[in-house]
């Protein structure tokens, strides 16, 4: 005699996963996303807003009026024109000074074989890992004792202290370490054979820097300025 087995149906059911706990969180979600926007809303709009409507109303208010007089105010009182230009006078000259050494040691360390390559490449990173605040006494003395030449210096001290070149010095010193470090491992990632068959080709070491490793080194997105070997 044959038994049938029969199973229940709500095995085969599919679960009503409950819509509560998901709506809370959502609801939570969206509620402290508006809360932190409200302080930005604010700042945009009382940056347009003039400072007797501000005194009357408050932040949170809606603006009666909309002005670009603070930006104006802004850019001629903080001096804003000399300071761009301060900036752009710094960071041009650092950032192709960093670019440059940091792009010639790592390729001097990752396409030479060498027995203090990997010491070099540690000490140049070991350089980042000492605290800022241990440095700045040092160097705040190098600075004021060392004389430098009157194209370098400031004219009334003769030596870097508030100066641009001495800021643009700072820079370089600091931030080669870490681009050394990057660019080198990146560079170990690119096959010898390259520079190898450019040797056998009679391809000199700046040909070999500047026409294959250096192009093989920018953002795949950019268009390479130098030309192809």
């Amino acid at each position: 005699m044959s038994s049938v087995s029969t199973t229940s149906p709500s095995v085969y059911a599919p679960k009503v996963k409950s819509r509560g706990p998901r709506a809370i969180l959502q609801a939570f979600l969206i509620t402290m996303a508006l809360a932190w926007l409200v302080p930005l809303v604010g700042a945009v709009l009382s940056a347009f807003r003039n400072e007797q409507e501000l005194r009357d109303n408050g932040v949170i208010s809606l603006p009666r009026a909309l002005t670009l007089q603070n930006f104006r105010d802004a850019f001629e009182r903080g001096e804003m024109g000399r300071k761009f230009f301060n900036t752009f006078f710094i960071l041009i000259p650092a950032l192709c000074l960093i670019l440059l050494f940091s792009s010639l040691v790592g390729f001097a360390c990752t396409r030479f074989s060498g027995r203090f390559n990997v010491l070099f490449l540690v000490i140049f990173t070991a350089g980042n890992l000492m605290p800022q605040q241990v440095i700045f006494q040092p160097v705040f003395q190098i600075f004021k004792r060392i004389p430098w030449p009157d194209l370098l210096s400031d004219t009334n001290t003769g030596n870097l202290l508030g100066t641009k070149i001495g800021v643009i010095i700072i820079h370089v010193a600091f931030q080669t370490g870490f681009c050394t470090f990057v660019i080198s491992n990146y560079m170990r990632t690119l096959p010898k054979e390259l520079t190898e068959a450019a040797l056998v080709d009679g391809a000199t070491v700046n040909t070999q820097f500047w026409k294959i490793v250096l192009p093989l080194c920018r953002p795949r997105s950019c268009v390479s300025p130098f030309p192809t070997f």
